[in-house]
């Protein structure tokens, strides 16, 4: 019994989660030259259900201290040298709740019957499942450390891959199925890159000391699973905004339409409508509207050559993460007064530009982006970009 739906105004909740993990470890170091490392964990989450509440993670490190061999050793040349390789897995359960595999009941109201009465409700809060486990994160990593002229040069260069198997995620599914699917194992995502980092330190004389750093890296992504039916969208696809991570392309991919320039005149426009309106369902503004293109207007590519534009002629363009990130670093020291100036950057970047930014007269009694000043379209300036 539910009581009077006009009293039912208590709300409240409670929660709790158990985590329990076991840790080992083994190292090895002979003579500081070979150093190796094994951990292992095994881990247990109260947000999974029986036997996939436990998974185990294993992690291997090596390294070999070249300049601690006599034979390079004895030549002088190198204060560090030393080759180490990393591999490693852990556990995520980002993104699910205390509860996922229980069906909550909902309590509601609705009208029922000839006299409208408002009548307590109740039913099944979603769709849940028992079959996922733990997000695996597996990182390997290859690295050259370096260091020379009494340790006045140093650097590091490092090529790494981090994989991400059976991301817990909502799989896409039809409508049809009347609610969203629970997070399952069904994604995988991988990232690779390379990082390069350099130092010089030294003294002009035993008050100041200076000591200057550089760094570059870079990173590419890919989706290379996702569970469920994707459509690719114009311009930024991931899961912000009702758009999705495309499969075999980077996260934040970014698909546009081709263009071939401008429409020149009112023949061209009636000469393009005849190109795109051979089969129905474009989306191109319809022609005789008010809206229709006119002279002035980007001409898009029918790239699938289909006899009209849709979402199929979209092309890749590329991904809007940050590449060829850079650093530098500047530490002066005399006697104790010490100055620490750095620079951080991004060597590439693509944007998508929305709203007043995307295009000029993007909407009526707005002001106008600068940007677009003396650059748009007109009979005298026909080559505008």
């Amino acid at each position: 019994n539910l009581g009077l739906v006009t009293t039912q105004t208590n709300s409240g909740g409670s929660g709790e989660n158990a985590l329990i993990s076991y840790l080992a470890r083994f190292n090895y170091d002979y003579k500081g030259i070979l150093l190796l490392e094994t951990d292992f964990r095994r881990d247990g989450s109260s947000k999974f259900v029986g036997e996939n509440r436990w998974a185990n993670f294993m992690g291997f490190l090596g390294a070999v201290r070249l300049s601690e061999i006599p034979s390079i050793k004895q030549t002088n040349v190198f204060d560090n040298l030393k080759i180490r390789s990393t591999f490693g897995e852990t556990g995520s359960q980002t993104g699910i709740g205390n509860y996922d595999f229980v069906s909550g009941i909902s309590t509601g109201s609705t009208v029922f019957g000839y006299t409208g009465t408002i009548t307590p409700t109740s039913g099944l809060s979603g769709i849940t499942s028992s079959d996922r486990t733990w997000e695996r994160v597996k990182t390997t990593n290859l690295a050259l450390d370096f260091a020379v002229l009494k340790n006045r040069l140093s650097g590091t260069f490092e090529i790494y891959e981090r994989e991400n198997v059976g991301m817990l995620i909502n799989e896409t599914v039809p409508a049809t199925l009347g609610g969203t699917t629970p997070k399952l194992n069904k994604g995988n995502f991988v990232a690779k890159g390379w990082e390069v980092e350099l130092h010089w330190k030294d003294r002009i004389n035993d008050d100041f000391k200076y000591n200057i750093g550089v760094t570059l890296s870079d990173a590419k992504t890919e989706i290379t699973k996702y569970g469920g039916g994707v459509v690719i969208a114009a311009g930024l696809n991931n899961t912000v905004g009702g758009s999705q991570f495309i499969v075999g392309k980077p996260i934040n991919a970014i698909y546009s339409y081709k263009t071939d320039g401008y429409l020149q005149n009112l023949a061209e426009v009636a000469a393009y409508y005849t190109q795109i309106t051979q089969t129905t369902g474009g989306i191109n503004p319809v022609q005789g509207t008010t809206n229709q293109l006119i002279p002035g207007s980007v001409r898009r590519v029918d790239v699938n050559n289909d006899g009209r534009i849709t979402t199929a002629d979209l092309v890749y363009y590329g991904d809007a993460n940050p590449h060829y990130l850079f650093g530098v670093n500047l530490d002066l020291n005399y006697k104790n007064f010490d100055f620490r100036f750095f620079i951080q950057g991004v060597g590439q970047q693509y944007n998508v530009r929305t709203g007043a930014l995307s295009s000029p007269f993007t909407s009526n009694f707005t002001n106008q982006n600068a940007t677009f000043y003396g650059q748009t379209w007109t009979a005298e300036n026909t080559d505008a970009r």
